[in-house]
């Protein structure tokens, strides 16, 4: 296939060779190449010489890929020891062909999914996967967007809401679109990771947008913002066991790296903000408040949403190593207003919320 690099063949398991070679070599030849001026007759007399003798030739690609009275020749010469054919230059064919009398070729009808019972069949695939998506959020076969199989997604599900809640978080904190870098580490780079990054994405231009942003659409929006996105595989863990790391390389700000793992593969984390390292749980109304670490500043936090009625769900610290400065992580049962937000800003040794 020329139109593949050596890493994609060495990925799939696959030596990529040339034409020549793999005539002469291969035992059975089976075509799966689309209609190009450059495969017009790409099996013909001087191919077919080329072949190993006693070869077996399937097509199922596209009729006029084999000229099949060159093709016929080497059958009765006994060259090529036999062919299977599902395609042809014209159908119906032309039954009074030299290809019909010999013998030793399979021919099948060019039907693919044309009978009633495959009809049938697709309408009941598409249905079902309409369903699993619209229950579920599996997709499966779609053109814009990675094909994610049920077993993968019910693996990848807690992932896929902590790239989108990182995102949604970094988007938060600058206030303005920006290029991405987003680094896998450990086990969930066994899947596809373009998925995540999508997630990531739609967390991040939520923040930006009041059109609808979807795991399809999102890529096509960072463009159109002019947003770059850099994304990187380490397939050895480091800290964690596996990690999303989203780094925001224009920012200059402390807040412009977010850290995100999953425990035992069902707890969802946020570890890292700048570079401080906590234990946040991103689910639910959340604030996030940047402080000098000072005496008084939890408590104050705390009285400002008792006062307004807001009950505190869970309150995560972490601290920089000098202890100057702190990030804390407030899980609410009640989302807050933005003059609630406000006073918090307006506290002492309150950095940003």
């Amino acid at each position: 296939d020329p139109y593949i690099t050596k890493e994609v063949a060495a990925s799939l398991g696959v030596e990529l060779v040339l034409m020549d070679d793999l005539l002469a070599t291969s035992d059975f030849i089976s075509l799966h190449v689309p209609r190009l001026e450059e495969t017009k007759n790409l099996v013909r007399s001087a191919t077919l010489q080329k072949m190993k003798k006693g070869v077996r030739l399937i097509n199922c690609a596209r009729g006029d890929v084999v000229n099949l009275d060159d093709l016929a020749e080497a059958l009765s010469k006994g060259h090529v020891a036999g062919a299977a054919l599902d395609v042809f230059p014209q159908e119906p064919p032309d039954y009074s062909a030299a290809i019909f009398k010999q013998p030793n070729v399979i021919f099948t009808p060019h039907l693919g999914a044309s009978t009633g019972e495959a009809q049938e069949k697709v309408a009941e695939m598409i249905a079902k996967q309409m369903v699993s998506y619209l229950l579920e959020g599996v997709i499966i076969n779609a053109v814009n967007f990675p094909s994610i199989p049920m077993e993968t997604m019910a693996k990848l599900r807690l992932h896929l809401d902590l790239a989108e809640q990182m995102g949604s978080m970094v988007g938060q904190m600058v206030r303005q679109p920006c290029d991405m870098n987003i680094t896998y580490s450990g086990y969930v780079t066994e899947f596809d990771t373009r998925v995540l990054t999508h997630a990531a994405l739609k967390g991040l231009l939520s923040c930006f947008t009041d059109r609808p942003v979807n795991f399809v659409n999102a890529p096509y929006m960072a463009k159109a913002k002019g947003i770059k996105v850099q994304e990187t595989i380490q397939l050895q863990a480091v800290e964690y066991t596996n990690l999303i790391r989203i780094d925001l390389p224009g920012i200059k700000e402390d807040l412009n790296e977010v850290w995100g793992t999953v425990f035992a593969k069902k707890y969802e984390r946020i570890v890292r903000i700048g570079k401080i390292f906590l234990d946040a749980i991103p689910q639910g109304p959340m604030i996030l408040v940047q402080n000098v670490d000072r005496p008084g500043v939890i408590g104050n936090i705390g009285m400002t949403l008792g006062k307004h009625g807001v009950n505190i769900a869970r309150f995560q610290l972490g601290r920089t190593k000098d202890k100057e400065q702190a990030i804390c992580t407030v899980n609410l049962d009640t989302p807050v207003t933005d003059d609630v937000l406000h006073e918090i800003r307006a506290l002492p040794h309150v950095l940003s919320v």
